[in-house]
């Protein structure tokens, strides 16, 4: 397995760069992941697979702030904040030592995957539309089983670039095949396919170009263009997943899980905890959106957040705080790798769940700030809840697929309550027929937010569906009057 150790030279660097921060000399671009990432350099503990993998495209995007003036060290204004960057995520010593490690890990992983399925898909009007990403492509991608290749016609020189552009789209993929040759998009296409089925059984390749799905059928390939993708959103409106409170937000996730670099003991899981602009269920009287940036706050703040399995603090996997899991935001929504530590008897049962499918929602316990939030009722009376800012992050939880949360009808009561309080909609929808506790289950209060328990019953199911037939009735009669 490949050692990621930092090296002499990577620790001697990233010290350099810690104790210019300290001076003031680090500019204001710097997140806490990147210092906390310096300190285990300089201290020589073993970095996480993410973090090595990330390094090569880093070192590659931000090669030119070197030329900036003031990190010429004949300037007197020397370092400047990129030359200071550069030493915390290791300096020239990192750059080679990533490029090499980086490398170990594609052996290990492509001889882990040798024999298996795989799919191949282009980035260009298929997975990307410039710099903006194809949503259903990418969904129908990452929920597939088998690994993703992904063969562009782009070329080699724009790699650092494309991987950037690829990430921040939340694309997950096993390798990535740019053309380096003097062969046109097709044949480039055609011989890298050739070359795939050696090792591996290609099953699928999506491609929005007609002439290079016809090249893959050539070769025996089965191809699916990106309008064909079939629209699992319509038939996810119709599966019963209005199971998550409004102060945990829960969406199906392909997760992907696989052996760590660090040895057997450990899995690897990668996956999002939430997505930006996706319109949840019915909560119970009104759904519920997340905005782009809701996490930035927060994440700034270097929470520290638990994965565990159904928000249950006794079943933990990783944690921030010790570097077993690391959470950021990009362009489509919240995202987690975690390491865990398969030896626990339930992280081993939680990878076969994974693996099968038996388990497949993310979900997070999360508070937000006065004005966090804001509430809208449309012509035909429905409301939506548009969370702008979240400012306390307790955990990202792995659960079960329809769960029902006894505690569900209260939380969806206090949401109601204060948004009637705001004026947005009216008292009288509010049910006070029902106890303040459901199935015996408590409400807790923490950081101003509240967190359920998760046990569930018949009852809390019949209580929510009543809830929501009551609420929607009001809601409807109310929209005329606003």
């Amino acid at each position: 397995m490949a050692d990621l150790t930092p090296n002499a030279g990577m620790a001697a660097a990233a010290q350099q760069g810690l104790d210019w921060r300290n001076e003031g000399l680090g500019g204001d671009g710097l997140v806490e992941a990147t210092i906390s990432d310096a300190r285990k350099m300089a201290n020589r503990e073993p970095l996480s697979e993410s973090k090595v993998r990330r390094m090569p495209a880093w070192f590659a995007r931000h090669a030119v702030d070197l030329e900036a003036p003031q990190n010429d060290p004949d300037n007197k204004d020397y370092p400047g904040a990129g030359r200071v960057a550069w030493q915390l995520w290791g300096g020239d010593a990192g750059r080679s030592w990533a490029d090499v490690k980086v490398r170990q890990l594609d052996e290990e992983t492509r001889a882990l995957h040798q024999g298996n399925d795989h799919i191949i898909a282009e980035i260009d009007d298929t997975l990307l539309d410039g710099a903006q990403p194809i949503v259903a492509t990418i969904d129908f991608i990452n929920a597939r089983p088998e690994p993703v290749c992904i063969v562009s016609g782009r070329l080699e020189a724009d790699r650092a670039d494309t991987v950037a552009a690829l990430e921040a789209a939340g694309v997950e993929y096993y390798n990535l095949y740019l053309n380096d040759t003097d062969a046109g998009t097709i044949e480039f296409k055609t011989l890298v396919a050739e070359a795939l089925m050696s090792e591996y059984n290609i099953v699928l390749a999506v491609d929005n170009d007609e002439a290079a799905r016809a090249a893959y059928q050539s070769l025996g390939i089965e191809t699916l263009a990106p309008d064909d993708i079939p629209d699992a959103a319509g038939a996810a409106e119709e599966e019963e997943e209005d199971a998550m409170s409004p102060f945990r937000h829960t969406a199906p996730v392909k997760l992907e899980v696989r052996e760590s670099a660090m040895g057997a003991e450990y899995l690897t899981v990668t996956g999002y905890a939430a997505v930006f602009d996706q319109m949840s269920h019915d909560l119970g009287g009104f759904r519920e959106i997340i905005q782009p940036g809701a996490f930035a706050d927060v994440l700034g703040a270097s929470p520290d957040v638990h994965l565990v399995i159904g928000h249950n603090m006794d079943l933990p996997l990783a944690r921030t705080r010790n570097g077993t899991l690391e959470l950021g935001e990009d362009i489509r929504g919240l995202k987690m790798w975690a390491r865990i530590d398969s030896r626990l008897s339930y992280a081993k049962d939680l990878a076969v769940q994974l693996k099968s499918g038996l388990v497949d929602q993310m979900s997070f316990a999360f508070t937000i700030p006065e004005g966090g939030d804001t509430w809208t009722v449309d012509d035909a009376g429905s409301v939506t809840r548009t969370v702008n800012r979240i400012d306390g992050l307790y955990d990202v939880s792995v659960v079960a697929a329809g769960a029902y949360p006894q505690t569900d009808v209260q939380a969806v009561r206090a949401l109601l309550r204060a948004a009637a309080d705001k004026g947005l909609i009216p008292t009288n929808l509010l049910d006070t027929s029902q106890p303040e506790t459901v199935g015996g289950d408590s409400v807790e209060q923490h950081a101003g937010g509240t967190v359920e328990s998760d046990t569930g019953g018949r009852q809390a199911i019949q209580n929510l569906q009543a809830a929501k037939a009551k609420t929607k009735a009001a809601l409807h009669n109310h929209s005329k009057g606003l």
